[in-house]
């Protein structure tokens, strides 16, 4: 009876770790989020223009 439940747990787990990546990925394809992901993924090339120009391969501290 002890493998049934862990069996039911196992299961129980699967399909709700799924349902949240479902939910993960419905979220941040919406529409209305377009423009907070835009931003976000534009902060990389800002933080390069603060730093100045320099090679891609310099570092700076």
């Amino acid at each position: 009876m002890n493998a049934l439940w862990l069996n039911v747990l196992r299961d129980t787990v699967t399909v709700a770790l799924f349902a949240l990546f479902v939910a993960l990925v419905l979220d941040t394809w919406r529409p209305r989020r377009r423009k907070d992901l835009d931003a976000a993924a534009a902060l990389v090339f800002d933080a390069e223009d603060e730093r100045g120009a320099g090679s891609a391969g310099e570092r700076t501290r």
